[in-house]
């Protein structure tokens, strides 16, 4: 059985979430819920061997620290990262680039619809229940991702000096 060859596309970024009404106690749920909404918006539909999305800080805090001091409680900035494998068509990788710059662009162009058209702030409201949600009703979403960084590819040959 031969392993597929694959290539892997990293994509970092951040989504302001404005007017809302989070509090403190309330910020690993959000977290969760927000790293739930990201992964089934983005990985639906995308062709991909594997698909993975985890937010990793509120407002500049790691979600691994227990303690968020949460500063201005109506803006929550949600710092993220995905990570998408995708298999070539070719045994050496040779279209790594064109596969990761597609995936990019798919990805990319479907969370940023989500964010702009407002399916990300309803996404979250239906998780969660009617007391959150209320939190989040006046709730807008605004995102921007990292540029894209091409896949690196090694070419190994053997080289001896005469």
């Amino acid at each position: 059985v031969t392993t597929p060859v694959t290539t892997t596309v990293k994509i970092e970024g951040t989504i302001t979430f404005s007017n809302t009404a989070i509090i403190q106690e309330q910020l690993g749920d959000f977290a969760n819920e927000t790293e739930l909404a990201i992964k089934n918006i983005v990985c639906s539909g995308v062709v991909a061997q594997s698909c993975e999305a985890s937010v990793l800080s509120l407002n500049g805090q790691s979600v691994t620290t227990r303690s968020h001091s949460l500063q201005d409680s109506s803006n929550l900035i949600v710092e993220f990262k995905m990570e998408l494998k995708a298999i070539c068509s070719t045994s050496v990788c040779s279209d790594a680039q064109t596969i990761s710059n597609a995936l990019y662009t798919q990805v990319t162009g479907k969370l940023l619809t989500a964010i702009q058209d407002g399916s990300l702030v309803n996404s979250l409201k239906s998780a969660v229940s009617a007391d959150f949600a209320g939190l989040l009703a006046n709730a807008i979403a605004s995102g921007k991702f990292s540029e894209f960084v091409a896949p690196i590819r090694t070419v190994l040959s053997n080289w001896y000096p005469n």
